[in-house]
């Protein structure tokens, strides 16, 4: 539909499509997010859903949690990765070998 860049239709049926965020396009398998509308007709397609409320401090604290959680992963792995193939010793004999 002529000025909504996320609505489109394929075939009579309507459908949002939206561009992945730069931000996380390395991380995310599409480039872009696609999901039918389940209408032909048009004006039902742009009607717009109340907004589902607001989030409660469970749920920020719960999201944190889980933000933590990766966090702490991905630096796991990191480190992991620095001593891939090599013991602990050698890697603490090339980090004094760096000192000196």
């Amino acid at each position: 539909m002529t000025g909504y860049s996320r609505l489109c239709r394929r075939g009579a049926v309507y459908w949002h499509r939206a561009a992945v965020p730069l931000d996380i396009a390395d991380s995310y398998p599409k480039t872009e997010e696609t999901f039918s509308l389940r209408t032909k007709d048009g004006r039902e397609a742009l009607e717009t859903q109340p907004p589902q409320g607001n989030l409660t401090d469970e749920h920020i604290k719960h999201i944190d949690e889980i933000d933590y959680a990766f966090r702490l992963e991905e630096d796991d792995d990191v480190r992991h990765e620095a001593f891939k193939g090599r013991s602990f010793k050698a890697q603490a004999q090339t980090v004094d070998d760096l000192d000196a």
